[in-house]
């Protein structure tokens, strides 16, 4: 049975799988080398503590340190720093034979909320894609509803999958 954290495993490797995600370049620290595609990276949220976590994200290597902050400060708590453009994605799968669970929405609304929380701190280049794949296709007109909703919402792409994910070589 395909969970959704076997789907981020998934889109990981077929995104770091492209030589442009996945091939080992210099971080900012002159010795350490990186690649582009991370999980579960955490971002602060406006009171300094570590909530924002979206599934994937893609970002330029050399705009990354574990050593030192790129501005000069401390390490945070997290133990490296990122800055510049960066691609959040969220994965949902709906994977229920029946009717979608209000809890499935409301988990999907929570993670478009996501940017609209990182889009408040003003100080991060990203653009959220939140991507629901549905096994039985029982929930595009409620999910396509709950994107309309959202559709003004500044560097978010959401997208319905139906048929369940399919990755193919």
């Amino acid at each position: 049975m395909l969970t959704e954290s076997d789907l981020k495993c998934q889109v990981y490797s077929n995104l770091i799988a492209v030589p442009e995600f996945g091939r080992f370049q210099d971080t900012f620290d002159p010795e350490v080398s990186g690649i582009s595609v991370h999980t579960e990276t955490k971002f602060f949220d406006s009171r300094g503590l570590l909530r924002q976590a979206p599934d994937l994200v893609i970002t330029s290597p050399s705009r990354l340190s574990i050593k030192t902050r790129i501005d000069g400060e401390a390490l945070p708590s997290k133990g490296f720093h990122f800055d510049g453009s960066a691609i959040l994605i969220e994965l949902k799968f709906l994977k229920k034979d029946g009717r979608l669970a209000a809890t499935d929405l409301g988990k999907i609304e929570q993670d478009i909320l996501k940017g609209e929380t990182l889009n408040r701190r003003g100080d991060l280049d990203f653009h959220l894609f939140v991507a629901v794949f549905d096994r039985f296709v029982h929930g595009q007109e409620p999910v396509n509803d709950l994107f309309l909703h959202h559709r003004n919402q500044e560097n978010l792409t959401c997208r319905y999958f139906p048929g369940g994910p399919s990755f193919r070589a």
